[in-house]
This record gives C-alpha cells, sequence and structure tokens, in this order.
C-alpha cells in the first residue's frame, strides 16, 4: 500500500505558476501533463486581499507583516486518486481544522523519470481563524491528527515521521540543494586559486620592475602559462613563505649575474 504524507509551508510567489505549468520544469514530461487536474476556486492574490480585509474587520488591526494566513499543502497521491477524491479530502480537513481550500493541482507528470513520477497534489488553503481574523494555529497534536486524516481519506498507508530531511515529499528540491551546495563549494575553490594567482603575478611584477627576470619554470607555475596538470597542483600548494623563497632565489640568481657581467 502506498505511504501516505501532507507537507505544509505558507505559499511561495511562484506557486501558481508552478502548480499550473505555466513555464517547462527540467523534471517534467509534458506528455504527461494531461493527466494533471486542477481545481481553482480563487486565486491566491484575490485570495490574500481578502485575507487582509477580514483581518482589519474583525480585529481592528492590520495583519503582521509576517504572517502566513496563506499556506501550500504538498500531498502524496496514488496513481488513480482523482481530483473528486481530493476534494473530499479538503471538505473533511474544513470541517475538522476549519482550514479553508481554493485550489486543488495534481502533478502526475513530475519526478526522476517516466518511470519514477513523483505523484503529488498541491492544496493552497485559507490558513485563517474565522473568529479572530489572525492566522489559524494548530498545535502537534492537531498536525498528526491531520497526517491520519490524510491517509485514511486517501485510502493509503499513513506515512511515519523522518528523523532527517533526507527523504522529502519533493526529492528535485532536495536534489537542486546538493547541487547549489556543491557549486559554492568549487566557487570558493575557484577563489582561492584567483587570489593567490592575482598574489604572484603581484610579487613577479614587483621583482621584473627591478630589472631581473626570474626564470621560466617560476614563470610558468607561478603565472599559470602553459601550464600542466602539475604546475597547476604545485601552485594550489604554494604557501606565502614558499612564493618568498623562489623569489627571493631568483633575486639571488640575477643578483649573482649582475655580479659577473660588471
Amino acid at each position: 500500500m502506498s505511504k501516505s504524507m501532507i507537507n505544509i509551508k505558507a505559499v511561495k510567489p511562484s506557486s501558481e505558476t508552478h502548480n499550473l505549468r505555466r513555464r517547462k520544469y527540467k523534471h517534467v514530461y509534458p506528455e504527461l501533463s494531461q493527466n494533471n487536474e486542477h481545481w481553482v476556486g480563487q486565486t491566491i492574490s484575490s485570495m490574500k486581499k481578502e485575507v487582509a480585509a477580514y483581518c482589519k474587520t474583525k480585529s481592528g488591526r492590520k495583519m503582521q507583516k509576517n504572517a502566513t494566513p496563506i499556506r501550500e499543502a504538498v500531498v502524496l497521491i496514488k496513481p488513480d486518486t482523482s481530483l473528486a477524491d481530493l476534494q473530499s479530502l479538503a471538505k473533511e480537513l474544513e470541517d475538522k481544522f476549519k482550514i479553508q481550500c481554493f485550489q486543488i493541482h495534481t502533478h502526475k507528470d513530475e519526478g526522476v523519470s517516466e518511470d519514477n513520477l513523483n505523484l503529488h497534489a498541491h492544496m493552497v488553503f485559507r490558513w485563517q481563524d474565522m473568529e479572530t481574523g489572525k492566522t489559524l494555529r494548530l498545535n502537534k497534536v492537531q498536525m498528526a491528527q491531520m497526517q491520519t486524516l490524510v491517509a485514511e481519506a486517501l485510502g493509503m498507508e499513513r506515512g511515519q515521521r523522518k528523523t532527517n530531511d533526507v527523504e522529502r515529499l519533493e526529492p528535485i528540491e532536495y536534489k537542486r540543494k546538493q547541487e547549489e551546495i556543491r557549486l559554492k563549494e568549487l566557487q570558493e575553490q575557484y577563489d582561492f586559486v584567483e587570489q593567490k594567482k592575482n598574489e604572484v603575478r603581484a610579487r613577479i611584477k614587483a621583482l621584473t620592475s627591478e630589472g631581473g627576470e626570474p626564470e621560466e619554470w617560476v614563470i610558468r607555475i607561478l603565472t599559470r602559462e602553459r601550464r600542466s596538470a602539475a604546475d597547476i597542483g604545485k601552485l594550489q600548494s604554494l604557501t606565502d613563505e614558499q612564493l618568498n623563497q623562489a623569489i627571493a632565489w631568483v633575486r639571488k640568481r640575477i643578483d649573482s649575474a649582475s655580479e659577473k657581467r660588471s
């Protein structure tokens, strides 16, 4: 039996663009998008205005800037889960937890491959306490009850809470974050090498301005001209002390040659 899961977060500005497939995505297979179903009772922008106005009416104050009265749930579904099934689930959630669903989107076209799809639905809710006008608050017990309700309503096995963040409802998002971390590490390595290169060039420029010319191997390695893999490795391993020693060695050779010419 398929395991269920519902993961709820504040709605993103790009939600409708993603949910309605208004742009192309790397891990979405367009030929399968015909299997998706959509129900939009109200746009997110119009709901935000309605929520803000209701809060001002009920509490006499504007809603706080950091409030999240519009939230989006990602729900795991089965291949045969229909829009009607999710609308029925939305009704049960509203009856029990007072959250109003105003958009539902099923995604049966997204995943690692066409044979390994990430079947899920996006449900967008008005997360507002209708008595106070403020953002609705649900405790941990209620959130756990919501997980059970979702499993029962969709005829799925209740998923268990994970102790880490590796297995998520949206593995593509996790993969993207890992790629960002790797890119940052590579950028830091590149910046380090560039910094060393600039330091070396400055030292060589200062040396040659005195009329001397370093030995060819020093120029090749320190400026990375006509470089080989071994040269690059040597450049990365050079410390400030080693660079100073190399330049001092060249200076000594130049001074010695000058003395002989005189």
